[in-house]
């Protein structure tokens, strides 16, 4: 039962409604908190200047999508294994470098207390829990490891982008002004290795673990 399809919509469902619920309070607060002269839309827009929100939406609206196309899941392009795989590593990244390198920087507080149990380990939590009880076993290939490198390299290029712009690196292991060239090419290394290691792992385990899909309970 548990491994079912009809229990794996009602778990995606749940989630998604969890997870959506603390991306609207995320761009509620701010909102409400925008500087004078800022636009709704653009106090909303720059909340995803950040890889923690880029990632809860992206497996956001791949929860979503999972209960809205469950009885076609083969059209939807979201719904591939190699792009599950991908959001899988990235929201696994969230919760690590989170847990290991800035949860001692942040202390929120009421609202911001829920948006970031919420973004930093109730929906990982959750996303990769579906991983383990529900993927397609055998459905990944060793290359995937590398394609879902593509992203994380387009965010590093976007926050020196950004950074040099406006002062503002986003994350301290990005700050190129303060570590240097020397510096930011190291933690650029260190981080890409996360990524490789997670992509490996979930990949040699799709190997071997997973739902046959022949015996998939309807």
């Amino acid at each position: 039962m548990i491994r079912s399809a009809k229990f794996a919509r009602l778990y995606r469902a749940v989630f998604a409604l969890i997870g959506w619920s603390a991306m609207l309070l995320l761009w509620y607060v701010a909102v409400v908190n925008r500087p004078a002269g800022t636009s709704v839309p653009a106090a909303a827009a720059q909340t995803f200047r950040y890889f923690t929100v880029q990632s809860n939406v992206l497996v956001l609206i791949w929860l979503l999508a999972a209960v809205l196309y469950w009885d076609r899941a083969r059209e939807h392009p979201i719904l591939r294994p190699v792009v599950k795989g991908a959001f899988t590593v990235y929201i696994s990244v969230t919760i690590v470098v989170f847990v290991t390198l800035l949860r001692s920087l942040v202390d929120p507080q009421g609202i911001d207390f829920y948006i970031n149990a919420i973004t930093h380990y109730v929906t990982p939590i959750a996303f990769i829990v579906d991983w383990i009880l529900f993927e397609k076993v055998r459905t990944y290939q060793w290359r995937y490891a590398l394609v879902w490198l593509v992203y994380p390299l387009v965010y590093l290029i976007f926050a020196q982008l950004y950074g040099s712009v406006t002062g503002d690196y986003l994350y301290p292991f990005l700050n190129l002004p303060e570590l240097g060239i020397n510096g930011l090419a190291s933690w650029v290394a260190v981080l890409t290795v996360v990524f490789l290691v997670l992509g490996v792992l979930y990949i040699g385990l799709n190997q071997v673990w997973g739902i046959d899909e022949a015996t998939y309970e309807s």
